[in-house]
């Protein structure tokens, strides 16, 4: 796989000597991985994004990123990235600094940006400072979508709340004891 990707040279310079050497060699695949993600993604023209920040198990804020484009006439969701978000946290500013940055690290072409997937977070949506927002001061054409699966998980929450199924699930824990 490496070599059809156009790596093995990288490879060439690889020595199996140190204790960082899986890290190393993993660092080459994700290069090669990234630089023909990108290849795809260019070959499209428009692109989406997909966006979301998580903190790890290590507690580590990262900002994590998909990409949507059209390929052969299909539809391809790809995952790019993950990048830690530092000291600044999860606001807005440090969330659309990092995306920038990511953008222009891999020559992704913001201004032909189609969408953005969100996870409906103040930090990514927020009307007055989120991400999508201060892009779209610059990119008005970009159009935002919230995230199906999130919108889900919200409509379970709202539903499980619901007065009318607290009822009905004390009503079954009553029965569940008889």
């Amino acid at each position: 796989m490496i070599i059809s990707l156009g790596g093995h040279e990288l490879l060439q310079k690889f020595g199996h000597v140190s204790n960082t050497s899986i890290s190393t060699f993993l660092q080459i695949i994700s290069n090669i991985i990234i630089r023909s993600v990108i290849q795809r993604i260019k070959c499209s023209i428009f692109w989406g994004a997909i966006v979301d920040e998580s903190t790890d198990v290590s507690n580590v804020s990262q900002f994590i990123t998909y990409v949507r484009f059209i390929e052969n006439g299909e539809i391809i969701t790809l995952f790019l990235v993950t990048r830690p978000l530092g000291s600044e946290g999860q606001t807005a500013l440090n969330l659309h600094q990092t995306f920038v940055i990511m953008a222009q690290s891999y020559y992704l072409n913001i201004a032909f940006l189609a969408g953005m997937y969100d996870n409906g977070a103040a930090s990514i949506v927020g009307i007055k400072t989120g991400i999508i927002t201060r892009i779209k001061i610059d990119f008005p054409e970009v159009e935002p979508t919230h995230c199906v699966a999130h919108r889900f998980n919200f409509a379970s929450e709202d539903s499980i709340n619901n007065e009318d199924v607290i009822e009905l699930k004390y009503a079954e824990n009553m029965c569940l004891r008889l």
